[in-house]
């Protein structure tokens, strides 16, 4: 359960109106499928925000992680497809010429 990330005791802003924060908000929050508990929680949009960007930079992190993952994985096949490729068109290449010959 997210927790409240409004601090009026040690905010200045708060401190300094006595009773408004520009940066003050509610948010209600409503447990999974527990429509009828809801909770409001007192956030602060400065903290708020910097908590969703972490969370998002770890996502991120870890996408990054699994495309270089790949492609490490990618490079490591990289050198039998070559080799296919070039036995393919040797095979396809003798082929030819066999039939040419009228072999």
């Amino acid at each position: 359960m997210p927790k409240d990330t409004c601090r009026k005791e040690s905010c200045k802003q708060w401190l300094i109106s006595g009773e408004t924060c520009p940066n003050y908000f509610e948010n209600t929050f409503y447990p999974a499928g527990k429509i009828d508990e809801a909770c409001k929680i007192a956030d602060c949009a400065p903290i708020r925000t910097m908590l969703l960007i972490k969370e998002q930079n770890s996502i991120l992190v870890s996408i990054q992680g699994m495309f270089e993952t790949n492609r490490n994985l990618a490079n490591t096949f990289r050198p039998l497809l070559s080799f296919l490729q070039r036995t393919y068109e040797k095979s396809r290449t003798s082929k030819q010429e066999s039939i040419a010959n009228g072999s």
